[in-house]
């Protein structure tokens, strides 16, 4: 009686482990719409893939009508089959048969297929009802299914089904179905590539079969028994190891937020380009794709495959930090029109220009004098958006970009100084993409009170002008009929090429270089990432709808057309638009004075030199010499305000510079160079003066008239200039103490 009990106690709680098979599993990853993306060897190197979702139907069928036709109606073991096996053991004087239920299998998979006796048969029985009270039908058929050996070191109808058809379960035919039934009947003998007759014989007698029981019908029977079957395993899916390796999940199965198609479609163009980019030796191509409804990433390849990079295709370039470039420069036109610095229209200083000899140059070496912020971005012009980022503070503009998620840009903002706009900080793709969807992305939420949205609205509209400095005119072949805004960038010794674009529903940003680091000549954003950011986008469900106008957040403000500013009194021509509101705070038009002239208008005069009552007051719009000298030349109509009248003589008289006031300046100690405090005086009120140093442009002062500027050892040459064109100058010399 005891033994009964304790059978009984060792039946109910102790028979079957919790965890039922103590086996490793390979780690795998799939797409958010069930594809395999890549797969991980399970530790005893085998392909045995987790539990996953249920059984297909046809599966279902084959296997049932091939190993346990009465499965869901026997409680773990079918007397009829184990009398038939008794029988045709005795027969054979051996055990050629055993009679076993999916369920009995089952347990000798889960005790790792010990020695067929007759004490292990009658265990097997006791642990297969044991099962069936513990589990359902349908999990004891997905146990068995995931854990059957299908050939070779393929283990679970999961991983069979990649390994010898790459695709997912669902997709199989009725035939593919078939041939996995059949395989765990007798592994070691039959899989694909081993004994292809017999296999084929057994797949099309299972087809039969199904016909028979009416499963299939005959048409599909026909089509079936044609389809061939697979000659070797194929290699499985590795579409995106990077990513794969990047989540860093201990978990053996992950869904991904990766689409599959998209994902395929990338790698496609990129090994597309990276064959093209063999020629300059460039090997590494970075891309993410990311919807920007859901803010989840799409399609992520972090290097191009190891046939086009077999040194460094390893390294994960979407999540290596590499110089910016460009790619930053809208980022700062929308914080410096939320600051209310600009419009879109406002005109921004486009000359040679020097901060402490960090003299910042445009991709074109051209300058266009004057030039607005919106085309100042449109461009990519450096020395506009330099310039900007000076007004606006380098330090704020720092903090700003580590809130938006740069998180690489961790040194103090000295440190990178004001070429951060060009690419002096490091950040990576991935934050690339992810800052550029957060930015997108606020536009479609309805309050937000983080960003401004009609400021983010401006900056995607000017990214959308395609104008950029690329001499060959190759930028016309990327335009599309879908409105995308997107920005180039290049780094600093043509290290790393850089392209970010924004459609309505998806975000692409592309990096090309070297893992290294190398750089290569002509690599550029325009030249090598746009043409693959484009590409992506030609391949993507297209929308041809775009960003809804914010209905708050502008006012109509009146401006100078000339200049872009808010209109002042002497402006002649200004007009009221819509604009962002903290436009409101702009500047009034710098540019548009009131001038006393003669009557023809061809002298600047006072009463002392011309009749008082024939005075004219007219307005001008007057630049400083230097930014006349480059806008003209693109501006041939722009007319200089007439000059002085020649017996007024001490209009020039009005400036003077104060310090330096001695010949020779000394510079101590063990330096080189030495900062300068230069000052100087203008009569009249709210002059503004522009300094000129070796006839390079170091800042513009008003009222209080002092500059500072770091100089080296040697003769040189301060002259400041009003803006009515009046010069003073004056030549000094640094040298050090003896």
């Amino acid at each position: 009686m005891v033994s009964i009990i304790l059978f009984f106690i060792w039946f109910i709680f102790f028979s079957i482990p919790k965890e039922p098979f103590n086996v490793p599993y390979s780690k795998v990853m799939y797409s958010q719409d069930g594809y395999l993306l890549n797969a991980k060897v399970a530790k005893d190197q085998q392909w045995r893939f987790p539990m996953g979702a249920s059984l297909s139907p046809k599966f279902e069928k084959c296997i049932l009508t091939f190993e346990d036709k009465g499965f869901y109606h026997h409680i773990g073991i079918s007397p009829t089959g184990v009398g038939r096996a008794i029988v045709q053991n005795i027969r054979h004087h051996k055990i050629v048969s055993g009679g076993s239920t999916i369920t009995m299998q089952t347990v000798r998979l889960m005790k790792q297929n010990p020695a067929r006796t007759w004490h292990e048969k009658i265990l097997e029985m006791i642990l297969a009802m044991r099962i069936e009270l513990r589990y359902s039908k349908k999990e004891i058929l997905t146990m068995y299914a995931m854990h059957a050996p299908f050939g070779n070191n393929v283990v679970g109808i999961e991983a069979a089904s990649w390994r010898y058809f790459g695709k997912k379960t669902t997709d199989l035919s009725w035939a593919e179905n078939a041939l996995l039934a059949v395989l765990p009947n007798a592994p070691g003998l039959l899989y694909p590539g081993k004994n292809h007759d017999r296999l084929l014989q057994k797949r099309n007698r299972l087809l039969a079969q199904l016909l028979k029981e009416k499963i299939i019908d005959a048409n599909t029977y026909n089509l079936s028994i044609a389809e061939s079957i697979p000659d070797k395993p194929l290699p499985l899916p590795d579409l995106a190891w990077h990513y794969f390796a990047s989540t860093g999940s201990d978990k053996n199965i992950n869904y991904s937020s990766i689409q599959f198609r998209i994902q395929e479609q990338c790698l496609r163009i990129v090994k597309n380009y990276a064959a093209k980019n063999q020629d300059n030796q460039i090997q590494s191509i970075a891309v993410i794709v990311s919807d920007i409804h859901s803010g989840k990433i799409l399609a992520y390849i972090g290097n191009t495959p190891k046939q086009w990079n077999p040194q460094t295709n390893f390294v994960d370039c979407a999540d290596a930090a590499r110089s910016s470039g460009s790619v930053l420069k809208p980022l700062l036109y929308y914080e410096a029109m939320k600051e209310g610095l600009i419009s879109p229209g406002s005109k921004l200083f486009d000359i040679p220009v020097s901060y402490n000899h960090f003299a910042p140059q445009n991709y074109a070496r051209s300058y266009e004098g004057l030039v607005s912020a919106e085309n100042a971005l449109a461009k990519s012009l450096n020395i506009p958006m330099v310039g900007l980022l000076n007004e606006y503070g380098l330090q704020k503009f720092h903090i700003d970009l580590k809130h938006l998620g740069f998180r690489h840009l961790n040194r103090n903002s000295s440190n990178y100084g004001l070429s951060l706009i060009l690419g002096s900080g490091e950040i990576t793709l991935k934050e690339l993409n992810l800052v550029y969807n957060n930015w997108a992305r606020h536009l479609l939420l309805k309050d937000d009170i983080n960003y401004n949205k009609a400021c983010i609205y401006e900056a995607m509209e000017a990214m959308t002008q395609v104008n950029r400095p690329d001499e060959n005119g190759n930028w016309k072949a990327f335009i599309n009929t879908q409105k995308i805004a997107w920005k180039t960038g290049t780094s600093f010794g043509n290290r790393d090429a850089w392209s970010v674009g924004i459609s309505s529903d998806y975000v692409v940003t592309v990096w090309v270089g070297n893992a290294d680091g190398s750089g290569r000549p002509n690599l550029t954003g325009i030249g090598y990432a746009a043409p693959v950011l484009f590409d992506i986008y030609n391949t993507l469900p297209k929308s041809y709808k775009w960003f809804p106008k914010p209905v708050t957040g502008y006012e109509n403000i009146a401006v100078c057309k000339a200049s872009g500013f808010k209109a002042g009194d002497y402006c002649t021509d200004a007009q009221t638009i819509s604009l962002p509101k903290t436009c409101i705070q702009m500047p009034v038009c710098p540019f548009h004075h009131l001038l006393t002239v003669n009557q023809e208008e061809t002298y600047r005069v006072n009463a002392s030199v011309y009749d008082w009552r024939k005075i004219k007051q007219k307005s001008y719009f007057i630049l400083p010499p230097v930014v006349v000298n480059y806008y003209k030349a693109w501006n041939p109509d722009f007319k200089m305000p007439p000059p002085w009248h020649p017996d007024i003589k001490e209009a020039a008289q009005h400036l003077k510079i104060i310090f330096p006031d001695k010949s020779t300046l000394l510079c101590f100690g063990e330096n080189t160079a030495m900062t300068v405090n230069f000052k100087a005086m203008a009569e009249a009120k709210n002059t503004i003066l522009y300094w000129h140093v070796d006839n390079n442009y170091i800042g513009s002062t008003t009222n209080i008239h002092e500059l500072q500027y770091n100089l080296p050892i040697g003769k040189h040459i301060l002259s400041i200039i009003d803006e009515n064109g009046n010069e003073q100058q004056t030549t000094f010399n640094i040298a050090k103490t003896q």
